[in-house]
């Protein structure tokens, strides 16, 4: 794994758009059953700060593997409970009385682990027991596999700087030719971050399709989807069309709530 470069760009990145990334808390706000959230992936706490700003009678958890990110946490004037151990945080709450927040985490869980870390996450995220799971993420169609415009091809070299230029063919050594559209479209998501670029570039911000996702929560049949929305963000549509004179027309990112089955 490559490390994180500047921690401080990395987590403001990270904490953008949270009122996207907090779609389902107006969906648990008067469920007076739910007591606890889980943050699964929670870097610096910021999204932990931000849910209980807004939701504050609940008690919060955040779990990370990186102990740094643990480390910020803690030593925040808020402290939340916060751990690098998995098991340690379930010890600690009724999951059948939580929510657990997955937000930006499944893409890197793809990127990072192999495929048994994956069956594992899922297991955690799935069987544990959680009331609700909210999950916000990288997600594209399998319609994305074509190629991309002359037009597009030709926008994004002639509005490139030279940096971008250089940055665009260290990309397609590690994904292929950005004449692809899924390629073309898994730069424009990570052009932006250039503090941790060695990190960025490598990580697979698509690793599973939307209609493979979608089959991985609802197989086993435990929970219903209570929310869905996959979409494109309007800031980064904007910012593109700005940069390079490109219109995303494929969605990029996914709402998802779920609820088990048994908690109607």
């Amino acid at each position: 794994m490559t490390p994180i470069n500047n921690y401080d760009t990395y987590n403001s990145g990270m904490a953008k758009s949270y009122e996207d990334k907090l779609f389902f808390m107006e969906y648990i706000e008067n469920d007076e059953s739910i007591d606890s959230v889980v943050d699964y992936g929670c870097a610096d706490g910021t999204m932990i700060e931000r849910m209980s700003e807004r939701l504050p009678k609940l008690n919060y958890f955040g779990y990370d593997i990186d102990p740094k990110m643990i480390g910020i946490v803690r030593s925040k004037e808020k402290v939340f409970m916060a751990d690098t151990n998995w098991f340690r945080i379930v010890k600690m709450i009724e999951p059948e009385k939580s929510l657990l927040n997955c937000s930006s985490v499944i893409h890197e869980v793809y990127s990072y682990g192999n495929m048994s870390d994956c069956m594992f996450f899922w297991e955690k995220v799935k069987r544990t027991g959680f009331k609700y799971i909210a999950i916000r993420d990288f997600s594209v169609s399998k319609s994305i596999d074509r190629q991309i415009s002359s037009d597009n091809y030709k926008n994004l070299f002639t509005n490139s700087t030279y940096e971008q230029a250089e940055r665009i063919m260290q990309f397609e050594k590690i994904w292929g030719p950005i004449s692809q559209n899924k390629n073309l479209i898994h730069y424009l998501m990570k052009y932006r971050y250039t503090d941790n670029w060695e990190r960025e570039v490598r990580e697979n911000y698509f690793p599973i399709y939307f209609e493979n996702l979608l089959n991985t929560l609802l197989y086993d049949n435990l929970y219903d989807i209570v929310y869905l929305n996959h979409y494109i963000l309007p800031f980064t549509k904007s910012k593109i069309e700005k940069d390079f004179n490109i219109t995303l027309t494929d969605n990029t990112h996914v709402q998802i709530l779920l609820k088990r089955k048994d908690d109607k």
